[in-house]
């Protein structure tokens, strides 16, 4: 361990068993020890307050009952201490919340033993282990977003083979004044047409080349408020929330124009003034000789993806702020425990190199361990928190 000024964060540890614990400097300062379970102990307090992160050490044979484990660390460390496995890990509900814990050994080694020798653990043994749990809300959250955007491109899908069921509709159509004897086969397919968009859980709509509507199914007119009837022509642009009818008026003008598919988000506003999100995309339908014969879409309800967008647009500026605290908690347990502890390695590594006596040189070598102990301590907490990144 290390010695430091007590204060009213790191009072004198009651629960620590060593002859030295509190000692008086020559020049009359107050010190008390900080073994690395104590340590250990405010490093994950402060990460679970920052970040979430919750975590401590514990242990089957207990000095500090703020250490005990709860039923799920007992039954691991049990396993561990059978050497049934060198890990335990499991998704747990922590507080209404789901939880990934991990908890891995902590072995008794011969530097331990000053203040863990009365509880005749021999060395190498197994003391207690490392318990953390880390929140997946957030990981959860980036695993909906990859399941949106795999529904869009079925949509997308749905759209081309809605397109192409169109397309040979209408070429019937044309076929009727001259192949009179497929009228019947023709009226199949306007059924099945029908039934097809009818039954689309999209909203469908069709129009002229010049871009004026002629159908829309009940989907469509569900979304918008608005009867069939109303949305013919250019019926269907009142239902277009004032606030993007002027760009979604242009972005259809540059489709007909230039004859290309239209793709947009916009707000349809209902005359009863509920507003919808939706998502708008169309294809152009062409006869055998290439010429534009109408436009087919769909028009999609996405508001609750754009609510999702917002939320995960949140979590994202709260994930990347709690990713620089992070950071610059790092860069300072970096400095402010590595620093030191290569301080009192390197004047070590000088006094073994004076004239001392054996005991001398038992103290000495009682220094060397310690700070080798608690620098690879400090380095597995930031592999640690590395991992959890």
């Amino acid at each position: 361990g290390v010695y430091v000024h007590p204060t009213a964060e790191t009072p004198p540890n009651p629960w620590l068993n060593h002859p030295k614990r509190d000692v008086t400097t020559t020049d009359g300062g107050q010190l008390t020890l900080m073994n690395p379970a104590y340590m250990t102990r405010q490093l994950m307090t402060l990460f679970s307050e920052q970040y979430g992160v919750k975590g401590h050490i514990t242990s089957l044979m207990l000095k500090n009952p703020i250490n005990a484990p709860d039923e799920w660390e007992r039954e691991a460390l049990h396993q561990l201490q059978q050497g049934a496995t060198h890990s335990v890990s499991q998704v747990s509900i922590i507080d209404s919340q789901r939880y990934l814990r991990l908890i891995l050994p902590m072995f008794m080694e011969k530097g331990c033993l000053k203040c863990h020798a009365d509880t005749g653990i021999p060395v190498g043994g197994i003391r207690g282990g490392i318990s953390t749990a880390v929140p997946l809300l957030k990981h959860e959250l980036v695993a909906e977003e990859a399941l949106k955007g795999l529904r869009v491109a079925h949509g997308g899908i749905w759209l081309l083979g809605l397109a192409l069921l169109i397309g040979g509709n209408n070429l019937y159509r044309r076929q009727k004044t001259v192949l009179m004897s497929t009228e019947g086969a023709l009226a199949n397919s306007q059924v099945r047409f029908a039934a097809l968009t009818q039954s689309s859980p999209t909203g469908v709509f069709q129009t002229e080349p010049d871009g004026s509507c002629i159908f829309v199914n009940d989907q469509w007119c569900l979304l918008a408020g608005i009867t069939p009837q109303q949305a013919h022509d250019d019926g269907w642009l009142q239902v277009i929330h004032p606030d993007d009818r002027a760009n979604v008026f242009d972005a259809w003008q540059r489709t007909i124009s230039e004859q290309r598919p239209f793709r947009l988000e916009y707000r349809f506003m209902r005359p009863d003034g509920k507003t919808t999100w939706v998502y708008g995309q169309s294809s152009i339908m062409q006869d055998a000789n290439g010429k534009v014969i109408g436009h087919v879409g769909t028009v999609t309800d996405i508001s609750e993806h754009k609510e999702l967008e917002q939320t995960l647009r949140a979590a994202k500026e709260l994930s990347d702020d709690a990713n620089r605290a992070k950071s610059e908690f790092l860069a300072t347990i970096s400095h402010e425990l590595r620093t030191p502890l290569n301080a009192v390695m390197g004047g070590a590594q000088l006094l073994d190199m004076t004239t001392l006596s054996h005991e001398q040189r038992d103290y000495l070598a009682m220094v060397n361990i310690g700070a080798k102990q608690e620098l690879a301590l400090v380095n597995d907490l930031l592999d640690l928190t590395a991992i959890e990144a």
